[in-house]
Formats: structure tokens, C-alpha cells, sequence
């Protein structure tokens, strides 16, 4: 076939991953704008196409020696993809583009071409924000951590300090150790930028995974010395000059100064390890642009591109497939929930604001306050969603209440009661905390007469039925209670617990089966 049909079959393969990822990326760049986490992420593409740009010449010049097992690996991408878009869950759909590019490159010139350009592929990784659901198990630790080490700062200043988990009172005064402070939103950067640098480290196996691994004690040490120094000012001036402007701008030069640690870690590294910088940056520049002789072998490349494009054009057909008309079930409009629920009735309806209903993205959702006739009252919220999609699925309340200035405490599961068929069902058991006030909380997903307590199986869930009936609504409900002793909790679950069981019974009127 001649070139100009090949040419044709690559931008026709080019457009068709556009269209098929097209929603996928711009959701990555909502999430790039809007996260502080993340925002490093623009900066991610043209620093790769640098770094592809400087190998353009070894690129070139490297035998080409397909595998057909890269055609596996581009299948297995587009399952992985299905099953996020299934799911509503975008990190599985950002993934799988790399891995179809891995399969692609694999498919058809070989396993050292996908080696050459597997550090490129690593950066691309690490400008896909990890599921709420991990990075908020990572920044819990951290932030322990930062107020533990910043409590050591203090004492050593001879500054009185009390630490309760996150919280450090100062006079009277407390402060809150939160994600920002914990060195978890500077990680994600700093570790990046320690890939970056670490690149260019002398050739040894061992030093450039140590070298980027260094950067997460970087990150928690310079957050503890700005949670410290918040103490300082604290004492010496009071609580408003250590909030406010000047704590924002601290976390600018916190970030600034771990970046330059890194790099001064990189300049001694190189010199107990490496030759002399032009040495070093020598023969870097030859493994990047330098010539390598072979032999081009004749590749039926327009075969393997057709099929290429065929698995790509037969996995958007079958996206729209599943996106189109999927079953919508009649139910009640949750508006008309039940006013009195056993022994507990209705005390009083609360709404959200506007940037709160859209950051929920729900179709129908209550929220009302239940009180029993011994006095006891706990908080009742319930959230559907007909068709679950990324940006818009159940939000679990270990990632959006942190999100609001809650501290998780404790986790854990309780039992409910049991199902139809006898088996137990468990529910989600988190204490929150702000302000030293703390609430505990019952909260589980319904789909399909389904209890389900763990975030995992309910995607896997969700995947199930969108392939098995087409459906994929589900619900989260969500019960909260005042703890009035925070040192003991069992008061507030035994009332949580009680508008639960009483609630379950309507809930699965008004939650289709």
C-alpha cells in the first residue's frame, strides 16, 4: 500500500483516539485547573515532548522489531477503559491512553523503542491525579506526621504545645494540620520534579529511585518547619499572624525551598557518585541523540495500523453503545420520604447552596434532621444518581468531608442487620473531627436492593449491572450525630445505629430494586 494510504490510516487511528478520549482529557484538564494538587500537570505534555524531541535522532535510528504481543496489551487498555467509563472512574480512563500508547508503540517497533520512551510514559503517569479515595489515605499519615515533627519544633523552641492528633494548641490558640499543610499537595509536584531532575543523574540503577523516593521526607520535613514556624508566630504575635495571607504565602516559599533541597541533593549526588558535569551531560547527550547503526526490517505496517484503528473505532462503538438510553427506573421522588420513621420523626429539612449541589452533580437527594421522643436527633442525608458517570457518581464521605475541613479520626464498620436472604449487612463507621467538635457518621451505598459498605465493591457493582440489566444508578446515604463526649462514641452510634434500621425498611421504596 503505498505511503500516502499509510499516512491516511495514521491520522484516521490519530482522530479516532481523540474522539474516543476526547471527554476523558478534558475532564483531566477540569481537574488540572481546578486542583491544587495537580496544576503541575499542564506543564507535564510539552516537558515530554521535550524530552522525545532531544531522543528524535536514537528514535530514528532504532531497528524496528514489532511484537505482536503489544496487540494484547492495546486490547487489555480498551477493556480497562470501558471498565473505568462502567465505573465512573476516570483514573482507569486516563490510564488506559497510556497503556494504549505502550501497545501501540510495542506493536509496532518493538520493545526498545517502548524502553526508550518509557520515562516519557512515567511522566504522563504522574500528571494523572490518583482516586480520591488513595490520595486521602496518603495524606491522613502525612498529616500526622507533619504535626508530630512540627510538636518537636516547638518543644525545642521551649514553646508549650499540646498535640491531639492533627490539632496543636498554642495558648489556647489551635491550629489545624490539614492537606495543605501536610506536604501531600507539594508531594505530587515535588516527586515529579525529582523524576525530572533525577533523569540526568549518573547511570546508576540504585541512585535515581533513591534520589526521587527522597523527595517524600523533603515534602514532610519543610511542611513541619512551616507548621512550626506558624507556632512561632502564634505565640509571639497571636493567632492572626499565623493565618491568612501570610500562611498562604508560606506555603510558596515552604515549596520553594524543598525545591531547592532537591537540587542540592542532586548537585552532591553527582559528585560523590558521578564524573565531572561535562562528563556526565556528555554522555547523556549521546545515549539521547547519538546514532545507533541497524538495519530497518520490512514491517506490514499499514496491516498493524488498520488493526489499531479497528480496536479503537470498535471500543468508541461499543462506549456509545452502553451510553445510549440506559434503563431508568421508576421511583419516588425522595422529596416524598417518609416524615416519621418508626419511632422517629421528622424535626426539621435543610438544603445545599448552588456550588454545593454542583459539586454533588446528584438527581434527587433529602437532607433532613430525624429526633426520637427520648431527645435524641441525628442527621439523615440520601443522594441518587440515575446515571452514574466521572464527575458524577456517589461521593464517599472520606473524600468530600476532609475536603471541607474535617479530620478523619476513626474509621471502621458496623453491622446493621441482616438482608432478605440473611445475610449480615455492614456499614461505614467515621469520626470526623473540626474545632475539637466531633461527629460521627454512618454511611453506605444502595444499588439495586444491594448494602454496600466498601467504595471498591460498589464499583464493581456499578460494572455489573450497567453490562448485565444497563443500569447504573445507585445511591449514598449518609447518617450524622453530635458526639457529645468525644471520648466515647457509643451513645452517638447506638443513636445513629436506631435512625438507620428504622430508615433502611423506606429506603428500599424509594431506591429501585
Amino acid at each position: 500500500m503505498p505511503s500516502s494510504r499509510r499516512l491516511g490510516v495514521v491520522w484516521f487511528l490519530l482522530a479516532a483516539t481523540v474522539v474516543l478520549y476526547g471527554p476523558t482529557l478534558s475532564y483531566l484538564f477540569h481537574d488540572w485547573w481546578h486542583s491544587a494538587d495537580y496544576s503541575h500537570g499542564f506543564f507535564i505534555p510539552p516537558i515530554a515532548a521535550f524530552f522525545l524531541w532531544r531522543k528524535r535522532q536514537l528514535l530514528r535510528s532504532l531497528p524496528v522489531r514489532p511484537a505482536n504481543f503489544g496487540l494484547l496489551v492495546g486490547l487489555g487498555s480498551q477493556v480497562i477503559f470501558l471498565v473505568g467509563y462502567l465505573g465512573a472512574e476516570p483514573f482507569l480512563q486516563r490510564v488506559s491512553l497510556l497503556i494504549l500508547v505502550a501497545g501501540a508503540v510495542l506493536y509496532l517497533r518493538g520493545w526498545r523503542m517502548l524502553w526508550e520512551i518509557s520515562f516519557v510514559l512515567l511522566l504522563l503517569l504522574l500528571a494523572i491525579p490518583l482516586p480520591a479515595i488513595i490520595f486521602n489515605s496518603v495524606a491522613m499519615p502525612l498529616q500526622l506526621m507533619a504535626s508530630s515533627l512540627a510538636e518537636r519544633l516547638l518543644d525545642l523552641f521551649r514553646i508549650p504545645v499540646f498535640r491531639d492528633g492533627n490539632l496543636l494548641e498554642i495558648k489556647g490558640q489551635t491550629l489545624n494540620v490539614t492537606e495543605a499543610c501536610s506536604g501531600i499537595r507539594s508531594l505530587a509536584t515535588l516527586v515529579t520534579g525529582g523524576v525530572i531532575v533525577g533523569y540526568f543523574l549518573p547511570a546508576r540503577w540504585w541512585l535515581r529511585p533513591v534520589f526521587v523516593l527522597s523527595s517524600i521526607p523533603i515534602a514532610i520535613g519543610v511542611n513541619a518547619l512551616r507548621v512550626a514556624g506558624t507556632g512561632v508566630l502564634a505565640e509571639a504575635w497571636g493567632e492572626k499572624w499565623a493565618t491568612g495571607f501570610l500562611h498562604l504565602f508560606s506555603g510558596w516559599v515552604v515549596f520553594v525551598f524543598a525545591s531547592c533541597l532537591l537540587l542540592g541533593e542532586r548537585q552532591l549526588l553527582q559528585l560523590w557518585f558521578g564524573g565531572s558535569k561535562e562528563q556526565v551531560t556528555g554522555n547523556r547527550e549521546k545515549m539521547m541523540t547519538g546514532p545507533i547503526p541497524c538495519s530497518l526490517s520490512p514491517v506490514p505496517y499499514t496491516r498493524r495500523l488498520v488493526i489499531l484503528t479497528a480496536i479503537v473505532v470498535f471500543s468508541f462503538g461499543v462506549r456509545l453503545w452502553l451510553a445510549a438510553a440506559p434503563v431508568i427506573p421508576q421511583r419516588q421522588a425522595l422529596a416524598d420520604f417518609p416524615r416519621q420513621l418508626g419511632p422517629w420523626k421528622l424535626a426539621g429539612e435543610g438544603s445545599m447552596s448552588g456550588r454545593l449541589e454542583g459539586v454533588l452533580a446528584a438527581d434527587d437527594y433529602t437532607l433532613r434532621t430525624y429526633r426520637n421522643a427520648q431527645g435524641q436527633s441525628a442527621d439523615l442525608f440520601v443522594a441518587y444518581y440515575t446515571v452514574q458517570n466521572a464527575g458524577e457518581s456517589m461521593h464517599s464521605p472520606k473524600n468530600c468531608m476532609p475536603g471541607a475541613g474535617w479530620e478523619p479520626v476513626d474509621t471502621g464498620r458496623v453491622q446493621l442487620g441482616v438482608d432478605g436472604t440473611g445475610h449480615p449487612m455492614w456499614v461505614n463507621r467515621f469520626v470526623i473531627e473540626k474545632d475539637r467538635e466531633r461527629i460521627l457518621v454512618l454511611y453506605w451505598y444502595q444499588a439495586q436492593g444491594r448494602v454496600i459498605a466498601s467504595e471498591y465493591w460498589g464499583k464493581i457493582y456499578l460494572v455489573w449491572d450497567a453490562l448485565r440489566s444497563h443500569r447504573r444508578d445507585g445511591a449514598i446515604v449518609r447518617i450524622t450525630v453530635p458526639m457529645v463526649n468525644p471520648n466515647d462514641g457509643g451513645a452517638a452510634q447506638s443513636t445513629a445505629l436506631g435512625l438507620a434500621r428504622a430508615a433502611v425498611p423506606d429506603l428500599r421504596g424509594f431506591l429501585p430494586n
